[in-house]
């Protein structure tokens, strides 16, 4: 199968199908960033990765960051962090307070990162509907968008690119 790339027709997003992420050739790469760049959010439906796939993917985006909390990490794999309402044996398999409100993910790192991948292996529904949600904000859409006496307001002042996702 051929990788495609469609766009979602809003703001931000696309899916990329026919491509397996476990194996990418650099031209597959090279097209993923590509995409990324144009549409700021890709989702890769019906993937199923091992830890080890999932970092090696990850990592085709840049160098991977292990998350200060230095907890439910995947065991050998320090970079893939579980978040997770499930409780085992009574004890949580993940963090369970992930995306509880907006924020920037890892915008406390020095660097901040190119990408941020998720990978969701068991979405909870209710009525068929999936709940909770993970969100995108496209940043440069909300400053088209605003009066321009405050964009001459923010003329001068610095910027920075942020990637923002909600978990509702």
């Amino acid at each position: 199968m051929v990788m495609q790339v469609n766009p979602s027709g809003e703001t931000l997003g696309a899916t990329v199908a026919g491509v397996n992420l476990a194996e990418l050739s650099d031209a597959a790469v090279e097209v993923i960033v590509a995409a990324l760049g144009r549409y700021g959010v890709i989702r890769f439906p019906k993937q199923i990765l091992p830890a080890a796939d999932l970092k090696n993917f990850s990592a085709c985006l840049g160098e991977l960051e292990i998350n200060v909390i230095g907890a439910f990490q995947e065991p050998g794999h320090p970079e893939v962090m579980t978040l997770s309402n499930i409780v085992e044996n009574g004890k949580p398999i993940g963090l369970g307070d992930a995306g509880q409100s907006w924020h920037s993910d890892m915008s406390y790192s020095k660097t901040i990162a190119f990408a941020n991948v998720l990978y969701a292996i068991k979405v909870p529904r209710r009525d068929g509907k999936p709940l909770g949600a993970t969100e995108f904000c496209d940043m440069c859409a909300a400053y088209k968008g605003l009066p321009v006496e405050l964009k001459q307001q923010l003329e001068g002042k610095p910027r920075c690119m942020i990637s923002t996702s909600s978990g509702k």
